[in-house]
């Protein structure tokens, strides 16, 4: 009678194995997925970060620009500064 008892648990028994393994194998497969995205966002604010600091210095360099054109200008219209002209100086 024992043994009769025991052969009814068996594929209930066989049934939460294969769930437990199957909930084993989820969770790990999940913490991939979580690591993975983990990085993706690490990666991408990385990204961010170099994209504000090259806009940041856009502007300071376009500051720069604009504060000095008029130096820039006076020095081209000496010849300081502008095409070159090696040439010329060495045909003088």
């Amino acid at each position: 009678m024992a043994r009769r008892q025991l052969s009814v648990l068996v594929l209930p028994a066989a049934l939460f194995v294969v769930v437990v393994a199957g909930s084993f194998g989820l969770v790990a497969y999940s913490e991939t997925l979580v690591d993975t995205a983990e990085s993706r966002r690490e990666s991408q604010a990385q990204q961010l970060s170099a994209a504000r600091s090259r806009h940041a210095n856009a502007g300071l360099e376009k500051e720069i620009i604009t504060r000095f054109s008029g130096v820039y200008d006076a020095l081209a219209d000496i010849g300081f500064v502008g095409a070159e002209q090696r040439l010329d100086w060495v045909d003088s």
